[in-house]
């Protein structure tokens, strides 16, 4: 799992070969087959075919999808343990906020039916104030690892 050469951006790879140059093609083929034979011979089989072959499309465009997302979960679960190993626990902030905008959204989404002036308890009040002072902290610690990981020194 672990490559000899860091990881940027002219080594790493975007096609998926059987995906991209196997799957993709034959389907899209096989999608333009069905339309010139529906239109060549039109009635109800080659119209189901059509339709079909348009699921089909559907089908491997969203398993491909599937994987990308987890992907994605996998590479933001890494960076969270990888926060969590470097910092102490008073300098760790709470893992929605390692992440951004994007496990925001779950949540927003969830709490979208029920409008609610929240008052922030004391603690949290006290662990923003913690927070804010510690970054300039937490910057330099995360850029000297970032820097001790790829070998600059």
């Amino acid at each position: 799992m672990a490559n000899a050469s860091p990881q940027n951006f002219s080594n790493h790879t975007r096609l998926d070969p059987p995906f991209h140059f196997f799957i993709l093609p034959v389907f899209v083929i096989t999608l333009i087959a069905t339309i010139v034979h529906l239109v060549r011979r039109p009635g109800l089989h080659s119209a189901w075919l059509v339709v079909v072959m348009i699921a089909a499309m559907a089908v491997i465009f969203k398993i491909r999808l599937y994987s990308l997302k987890v992907q994605d979960r996998v590479i933001r679960l890494e960076e969270r343990l990888r926060l969590a190993s470097l910092l102490d626990a008073a300098l760790r902030p709470p893992h929605r906020r390692i992440d951004g905008i994007a496990t925001r959204r779950p949540a927003l989404r969830f709490r979208r039916g029920t409008p609610r002036a929240r008052r922030p308890s004391p603690e949290r009040e006290a662990r923003r104030s913690r927070n804010q002072e510690s970054r300039p902290a937490l910057a330099a610690r995360l850029l000297e690892s970032m820097n001790t990981m790829a070998g600059v020194g």
